[in-house]
């Protein structure tokens, strides 16, 4: 039973470092398997204050840890695509701060990572690599563009 448990962790892994984010893959090889967590994908370079708010209040009712994902696109699959993923983590956790050490003092986890992907590609691919996944809010322009077909609930934030 370890060695399959070992096994999803490193699938799992090799999902995120495949998408160039070497540091997330070694957190999923570290993580707590047993956290519920949820995902908030989206897109556009500033995330909306309101969307982080109120995933931050949903993971606290629910107990569930954070996965922030900004899909890039296919568009930084340059040589600098990891230190541009680097900058736009940091400005992501350094303007929610505050608010995500408060939480972590309740014991939730948050993190960010940037994935440079189509979008409900990379979606379906972090949804099928994410143990226990609640369920996932996506933050996107265009609902209606491409049906979701995932393995757990989901719903547009505008």
């Amino acid at each position: 039973m370890k060695f399959f448990k070992a096994l999803e962790r490193m699938t799992s892994a090799a999902a995120f470092a495949e998408a160039g984010e070497w540091d997330s893959a070694r957190r999923i090889v570290d993580e707590d398997r047993n956290s519920k967590k949820i995902l908030v994908a989206y897109e556009g370079e500033v995330v909306n204050p309101q969307l982080v708010e109120y995933s931050v209040g949903l993971s606290q009712r629910m107990r569930c840890d954070m996965l922030f994902a900004y899909i890039a696109g296919n568009r930084g699959k340059a040589e600098a695509a990891p230190r541009r993923a680097d900058e736009l983590t940091a400005a992501f956790q350094a303007k929610n701060a505050e608010l995500f050490q408060r939480v972590a003092k309740e014991g939730i986890v948050s993190r960010h990572v940037v994935l440079f992907d189509e979008f409900y590609h990379a979606v379906a691919a972090l949804c099928d690599s994410i143990k226990r996944l609640e369920f996932v809010i996506v933050g996107c322009s265009e609902p209606s563009a491409h049906p979701l077909k995932l393995h757990v609930p989901y719903f547009y934030f505008k």
